[in-house]
């Protein structure tokens, strides 16, 4: 009987040491994991854009084709209301028609289809806007020539009614944001405009 209490004792001992040891590996690789996840090479963290920022990307698109025109107004529109580029392809000539006459009344609003049906984005303008919007008029009156209130205004060329693909927007604006990046030394991307 002593004998079987002497054995289960040292199998109640072997058992508490494995556990511990197994213990001590698991705390030895979580804590491998923290230094690899701390010596992993950091992305540098993205810049908000900011007028003077801005001003500059718009410096930097070259010449005032229509693509052109339409990159500046879409840089504009994702400027000063923040919406995405998916949404950015949703622009009709109504509202562009409301940036121009916001050149000249005050309390300007532009509504855009949210994700669902019954969502609506309501943006309403800042006065301090209507400098940015008024050196972009006569890209504006471009994209809106032709063009009726409903009738989407981020086509593929000038006069054409199919839209602009969401990955062909976001690479044009981004080689924009690139360009401002090797500029100023800093990270700016497409989604730093939301």
């Amino acid at each position: 009987m002593v004998q079987a209490r002497l054995m289960e004792m040292e199998k109640n001992l072997n058992y508490i040491s494995s556990r511990e040891a197994s213990r001590e590996k698991e705390e030895l690789k979580r804590e491998a994991r923290k230094a690899r996840r701390r010596a992993r090479k950091r992305q540098p963290l993205r810049e908000a854009l900011f007028v003077k920022e801005y001003r500059l990307a718009q410096s930097l698109i070259p010449g005032d084709n229509f693509e052109e025109c339409r990159d500046r107004v879409g840089l504009l529109l994702l400027f000063l209301t923040g919406l995405r580029v998916r949404s950015l392809l949703l622009t009709t000539g109504g509202h562009l028609s409301k940036l121009l006459s916001f050149l000249e009344e005050d309390n300007q609003t532009l509504v855009y289809p949210g994700s669902t049906s019954a969502d609506k984005i309501v943006i309403h303008l800042p006065g301090e806007a209507r400098s940015l919007i008024s050196e972009r008029s006569k890209h504006i009156s471009r994209l809106l020539a032709g063009r009726a209130a409903h009738e989407p205004v981020m086509s593929r060329s000038e006069g054409a009614e199919e839209v602009l693909s969401v990955s062909v927007l976001t690479r044009r604006i981004n080689r924009i944001m690139h360009r401002l990046s090797e500029r100023t030394r800093k990270l700016f991307r497409t989604h730093k405009l939301v």
